[in-house]
């Protein structure tokens, strides 16, 4: 069996299945081709990384936001006196019972 026929086959799995795991590909592999040894596993994971990343389906990326208290300082500058707003704030003191 050529390289060459092999990289096809392997071709025609992931156009087929897109979505099939290397290591199932990697089974049906062995289980028709006995003579590959268990060593091109690690190598056939990669190339179908590689090959999903440049001609696979396309993904949706998600740039997540994580907001840190006190990273930026930022303020609310608004007027609102032309709006006739207005912020009013009453403070009690309550005695403290001994």
């Amino acid at each position: 069996m050529q390289l060459g026929e092999l990289r096809l086959q392997c071709l025609a799995g992931l156009q087929a299945a897109p979505d099939l795991r290397s290591v199932a590909i990697f089974d049906e592999m062995i289980r028709r081709h006995p003579e590959l040894g268990a060593g091109i596993r690690r190598t056939l994971e990669r190339r179908i990384r590689s090959w999903r990343a440049i001609r696979g389906e396309e993904r949706e990326v998600i740039f997540r936001q994580v907001h840190e208290p006190g990273h930026m300082g930022l303020s609310d500058f608004t007027d609102s006196r032309h709006r006739g707003l207005r912020i009013s704030i009453e403070i009690s003191v309550r005695p403290i019972a001994s």
